[in-house]
Order: structure tokens, then C-alpha cells, then sequence
């Protein structure tokens, strides 16, 4: 190997190191954007559940997806009406997103099997 080809070598390594760099900083930023929405609803729930005694305008819950990639499963929230607002964070790696939603339950698919998540119901 020449000298010109290490020197390419190594100039690839260091755009590769950048990259490396930039796609943790953008990781990073979005967490943190997550953890600020997150205390918002959180929030939000506190306040809404005050609003009428004994009765839930909100719910945070949490669960697991199905064992098996891209299988529905259901997941109970007992809020006897319809959530207008569901927002899901994975707790794992790989996203937990929403399929269908009822006044009774919520069904959820992963993008990998058996991942956490937790879910905030504003109803």
C-alpha cells in the first residue's frame, strides 16, 4: 500500500469519525427534545386529572410489544372513552407505533420484537 492511498485511508476515517460525531450530537438533541415533551405531558396529565374528582381524563401506560416483529398486540387503558392525544416512547431500540385506538384500548406494533414503551393518553 502507497503512500496516497493510506493518506485516503485515513481522510475516510476522519469523514467516517465526523459523521460518527454529528449522528450522536443529532441522538443526542432528539432525547433531549423527547425529555422536554415528555415533562410537558406528564404535566398536562397531573393538571387534567384534577380537573373532576373520580374520573380520569388521562392515563400514562406502559407495556411490551409482541415477541414477533410487526405484530399487533393490545394494550388496556381503562379510560372508557376514546383518547384524543397518544404519544409512545420506546424505552428499547426500535420505534413502538400506534395501530388503532378505542375508548377501551390501544394497539400498538414494534419495529423489533418485545421492545418497552410507555404511552401518554389525553383524552
Amino acid at each position: 500500500m502507497n503512500i496516497t492511498e493510506l493518506e485516503t485511508r485515513l481522510n475516510d476515517q476522519e469523514r467516517i469519525t465526523r459523521e460518527q460525531g454529528r449522528l450522536v450530537s443529532a441522538q443526542q438533541d432528539l432525547t433531549h427534545q423527547q425529555e422536554q415533551q415528555i415533562a410537558i405531558l406528564e404535566t398536562r396529565i397531573k393538571e387534567r386529572a384534577t380537573i373532576e374528582d373520580n374520573y380520569i381524563f388521562s392515563k400514562i401506560i406502559t407495556g411490551t410489544t409482541s415477541a414477533s416483529a410487526g405484530t399487533e398486540t393490545t394494550h388496556t387503558h381503562t379510560l372508557n372513552r376514546e383518547p384524543s392525544f397518544v404519544f409512545i416512547t420506546s424505552q428499547s431500540n426500535g420505534v413502538v407505533y400506534l395501530t388503532s385506538k378505542s375508548k377501551d384500548d390501544i394497539k400498538v406494533k414494534g419495529s423489533a420484537s418485545s421492545l418497552n414503551f410507555t404511552t401518554y393518553l389525553l383524552v
